[in-house]
């Protein structure tokens, strides 16, 4: 390669805000500068986290695919990847996965690493992520049990490694806590409305008669489900509960918050939970994929099963009334998400890149 810089190429699916998005736009702009040259690709419309990487000084490219028949926007996804002029391409999420192997290899680019960010129950991903492993040289899982998961879905082990998702520590530590003490308990949950993340759960939770009193609830995003859970809660009667939308003051909410509570039926490695962790919010999670990588339950954190409303109560309504437990978790779960800086994670995969261009003859 001589002298010049090692050019990186990233696609994703999108760049609205999320773990994975934000995870991308940490580590595009904290790789070394003088080492890489990067640049990024969103096969959908980009979003808001491609305004971060801009203003980091990254390229950012519009796909605009409408669908995997988009044959046009295929083809702009060919024309973009060779005008890149990649030493290695770096997928993320599904789409981005399956397409970016498939032109990866009509383009010529090696060697490719993708990014698996969550434990997809769909059957088709599934597949797709089988059909197409073999095109890349590495697959990133952002947990341990993740990657037992996908083992387990079929993937070929010897291509999986982990790399943990990160946090800006100093971003979410430096957010102020309440003075004042609220007379309820502020129970705060940030994600995407949709089925995944399981927030009708946290609404039954919160019209358990013996917690109506104590707590108020705080729901923090956008999605599909967002109408549906609004008429589940004016049908639970849940005055105590808000919808805020989504928002940017995530580290404001988590500081003014006592509890943060993720009820997702799936996930990979939840970035909001480690972001919880840093304001030194204490945490209740569901017992799955990634989320229970992180809490270690009575340490940092509390864990529940999947869809059990009565053990969600029972962890609140203990957590309400147990000061020190609260204080307790908070320490734990901060010193977690000291583990995991970003440095440590830009550091790993840069031994990633130079490791697999050293093998592929791509870096002499």
């Amino acid at each position: 390669m001589n002298d010049r810089k090692i050019r990186i190429a990233f696609l994703i699916t999108d760049l609205d805000v999320g773990g994975a998005e934000q995870n991308l736009a940490a580590l595009a702009v904290g790789l070394d500068k003088t080492l890489f040259e990067v640049c990024v690709a969103s096969l959908l419309p980009a979003g808001e986290v491609a305004t971060r990487l801009r203003e980091g000084g990254i390229a950012v490219t519009d796909v605009h695919m409408s669908s995997y028949a988009d044959l046009r926007a295929c083809r702009r996804l060919h024309r973009w990847l060779r005008r890149a002029r990649a030493d290695l391409l770096h997928t993320w999420l599904f789409h981005a996965n399956f397409l970016g192997r498939i032109a990866a290899r009509f383009v010529g680019v090696k060697p490719v690493v993708s990014s698996i960010r969550v434990a997809e129950p769909r059957r088709l991903h599934l597949l797709g992520e089988r059909l197409t492993t073999a095109l890349a040289d590495c697959i990133l899982a952002n947990s341990a049990s993740l990657r037992d998961y996908m083992i387990d879905a079929g993937v070929r082990a010897d291509r999986l490694k982990v790399i943990p998702n990160a946090v800006d520590l100093q971003r979410f530590a430096a957010a102020r806590r309440r003075a004042a003490k609220a007379k309820r308990l502020r129970v705060l949950f940030v994600g995407r409305l949709t089925e995944q993340k399981g927030v009708d759960v946290l609404l039954r939770a919160a019209g358990d008669v013996s917690l109506r009193s104590g707590i108020e609830v705080v729901v923090a995003g956008e999605g599909p489900d967002r109408s549906k859970l609004m008429a589940l809660a004016e049908d639970l009667e849940l005055d105590h509960v808000r919808f805020v939308g989504q928002t940017d003051r995530v580290p404001e909410l988590l500081a003014e918050s006592d509890l943060f509570v993720l009820t997702s039926r799936w996930e990979g490695l939840p970035n909001v939970v480690l972001e919880a962790m840093a304001s030194r919010c204490p945490v209740v999670g569901t017992e799955v994929t990634g989320t229970r990588d992180l809490i270690r339950s009575g340490e940092n954190g509390l864990l529940v099963p999947v869809d059990d409303v009565p053990a969600l109560v029972g962890a609140l309504r203990r957590l309400s009334e147990d000061a020190s437990l609260r204080e307790r978790l908070a320490e734990g779960g901060y010193e977690t998400a000291r583990r995991h800086s970003m440095r440590a994670m830009v550091e790993a995969h840069t031994e990633l890149y130079l490791e697999l261009l050293k093998r592929s003859r791509r870096l002499i």
